[in-house]
């Protein structure tokens, strides 16, 4: 559901796409490759303390809506939370009853799913070997994964465009890198 959508929040960080627009103010001078190299880092620290607590909030949302609704939603999240996370729950917080995915009918019980997407979305990104400029890919793209919107399968369309059914590689790959 969320793939094309984090899939296209890599475009801001590219220096292709960056170069056409961010320019000194006083200077005109285009933005230094260097800036957006560290603009990735900044974007990519702690990217794996984040996959980590979507899966545990993942596993949050499947407890949360498994059972008695009456049950205590902070009592649930704090035992998955405990049993599951390197980081410890604060107390005093109002979570997950504040958490605004519990209460949407597109995640509820499936906000796992929002981590799928960022590994079909790191996929999908793999899939511009010359950067995500590439205007033949990106029509490409467009064509064979947006267009069809939902009269073909998400798997089979971004088949299509991969030319293999999706993977984590490149996920993995990512998550590495970034430390």
């Amino acid at each position: 559901m969320e793939a094309p959508s984090r899939f296209l929040e890599d475009y801001i960080f590219e220096l292709d796409v960056l170069r056409r627009f961010a320019k000194h103010v006083e200077t005109g001078a285009p933005i230094p490759e260097e800036l957006v190299r560290r603009l990735q880092a900044a974007r990519d620290f702690g990217r794996g303390v984040q996959a980590e607590q979507m899966a545990v909030q993942g596993r949050q949302s499947l407890r949360l809506h498994d059972g008695d609704p009456a049950r205590d939603a902070r009592e649930v999240a704090r035992d998955v939370a405990e049993r599951e996370s390197r980081l410890t729950p604060l107390d005093g917080t109002n979570w997950p009853n504040n958490w605004e995915h519990m209460g949407s009918e597109g995640y509820a019980a499936s906000y796992y799913t929002y981590q799928w997407s960022d590994v079909i979305a790191s996929d999908i990104r793999s899939g511009f070997a010359n950067g995500l400029m590439d205007t033949k890919r990106a029509r490409e793209y467009r064509d064979l994964v947006l267009a069809p919107a939902g009269n073909v399968p998400a798997a089979d369309a971004v088949k299509s465009f991969l030319g293999r059914p999706y993977n984590s590689t490149a996920f993995k790959e990512r998550l590495a890198r970034s430390g």
